[in-house]
């Protein structure tokens, strides 16, 4: 006969993967139940590129002149320059785009049309005829707390009205999907970008309490 430790040693291996695959809650470690916030949606099923997001809701001078970066913890290579982690504060005043690429290297562009070229050499392109699984953003680091789900093709305007603002430290993205935050409600500041992956620490890219506003599409 099974014990109690033996049936969770079985099932919890299949919950996790359930968790990865389709973005729903887990247990947080204090075990309290974590909650899935609803999604304030914008144009549902329409397939915008980073590019045409940004336009839709411009960064005023001011706004981008006060940005101050956070240092990330680890090496950044910003347009194609490696840099230390402290020299990001080098571009202070100047908006970034964040992502990770397939060499687990950090990367950020100071223009988002470089940004969206790079995504696409190293992760595809978006296809709205595809169907993936949704990012799930996390509260705490390591994947515990409250989440937010990031259903593909949905604008996340606004972190404020779902009770999630400057609060994810940690993320998975599932299946053929992209991923982008943004630092700021209405898609403003810097951005991180992130690709089918899990990511137990933001804060190794500079990026921990600090989601605004965020939208996933899907990939080839």
């Amino acid at each position: 006969m099974f014990t109690d430790k033996r049936i969770i040693s079985i099932l919890c291996p299949i919950m996790l993967t359930i968790v990865f695959i389709f973005g729903v809650n887990v247990m947080a470690a204090d075990d309290s139940q974590t909650t899935i916030k609803s999604n304030n949606i914008e144009n549902p099923q329409i397939v915008l590129s980073l590019s045409e997001i940004i336009a839709m809701y411009p960064m005023s001078p001011e706004d981008e002149a006060a940005i101050v970066h956070t240092i990330p913890q680890v090496p950044v290579i910003i347009d194609g320059i490696k840099y230390k982690p402290e020299d990001v504060t080098l571009f202070n005043g100047q908006r970034l785009h964040f992502t990770v690429g397939e060499s687990k290297e950090l990367y950020a562009f100071s223009d988002i049309k470089e940004l969206e070229e790079f995504l696409q050499s190293q992760y595809g392109s978006g296809n709205s005829a595809l169907e993936a699984d949704a990012a799930v953003l996390y509260e705490h680091i390591t994947y515990l707390g409250s989440t937010l789900g990031m259903p593909p093709h949905e604008l996340l305007v606004n972190f404020v009205d779902l009770d999630f603002n400057d609060k994810a430290s940690s993320w998975v993205v599932a299946g053929n999907i992209m991923a982008t935050i943004w630092e700021h409600i209405e898609f403003g500041g810097n951005s991180l970008s992130l690709g089918n992956g899990m990511y137990p620490f933001l804060a190794l890219y500079g990026f921990n309490d600090k989601a605004s506003s965020a939208y996933a599409y899907i990939i080839n």
